[in-house]
């Protein structure tokens, strides 16, 4: 399963405010046990910014593997980064054409609405389990 998280330029923010900010949620993404985290491919860099390996400035993308549960992690990562960086940042993930933009909500409503978003794309239990 992939999946392609974006960050949403912030109210003031320029290309390289943004940049900083998606390099430093793809640190932490890095860390986590999937099997590929890296910039979306895109154009050129924008002018008077640093160049970010012709990468679309705030575009993710997450291949999570056949670790069980990775996909919940890889959320639980986005929320928790998200709640530490929220005041200005939004984010949106999507999966199989399916989106959803976290932003400014409180952690009981943000946790709600991406528990709902896990179960829809987590694989049904095999049976007999």
């Amino acid at each position: 399963m992939e999946l392609t998280v974006a960050l949403l330029k912030a109210p003031g923010d320029d290309d390289e405010e943004l940049d900083r900010a998606t390099t430093n949620l793809l640190s932490e993404l890095r860390d986590l046990d999937v099997e590929r985290v890296e910039r979306v491919a895109g154009g050129a860099a924008p002018d008077g910014s640093r160049a970010v390996d012709g990468a679309s400035l705030g575009e993710i993308a997450i291949a999570l593997g056949a670790a069980g549960g990775a996909l919940t992690v890889v959320v639980e990562t986005l929320r928790d980064w998200l709640s530490r960086h929220g005041a200005r940042r939004r984010l949106s993930v999507t999966i199989d054409g399916d989106t959803i933009e976290l932003e400014r909500a409180t952690d009981t409503e943000r946790a709600d609405l991406v528990r709902a978003y896990v179960q829809r794309h987590q694989a049904p239990p095999a049976p007999g389990s």
